[in-house]
């Protein structure tokens, strides 16, 4: 890999203002592992500078991805809230539905078998 030079005399505020060095730890993919693995192998002297912002850097990132974890969390709570009272809903609807389905059958029914004495009818 190339670029392991760019960042051989990095200061510690260097390395925090680099994009490139955010977003490997922000998203690590496995390219920019590999990258920072060989950076320490041919330059070990900086490997106390590199792990000390990598720290300082997670130590930030953590709070900001707890709390983007509860959002998350309270979100999908607030979802299946949402969701349940649609899906009652929905059920007390169907119940509904149903009760007067059989009550309308029911009356049919009735008429049908002219259960009613013959002085009722018309």
């Amino acid at each position: 890999m190339k670029g392991h030079k760019k960042y051989s005399t990095c200061s510690f505020e260097d390395l925090l203002q680099d994009d490139f060095f955010i977003e490997s730890i922000k998203r690590p993919t496995r390219t920019s592992n590999a990258f920072w693995m060989e950076f320490l192998e041919i330059y070990p002297e900086q490997s106390n500078t590199y792990h000390a912002a990598r720290l300082f850097l997670e130590d930030v990132i953590r709070p900001q991805r707890i709390s983007g974890m509860w959002d998350n969390i309270q979100m999908k709570i607030e979802e299946a809230i949402i969701y349940k009272h649609k899906q009652e809903k929905f059920e007390r609807s169907l119940t509904f539905l149903i009760k007067q389905k059989y009550n309308e059958e029911r009356l049919i029914n009735l008429k049908n078998r002219n259960n009613f004495p013959q002085f009722y009818t018309v």
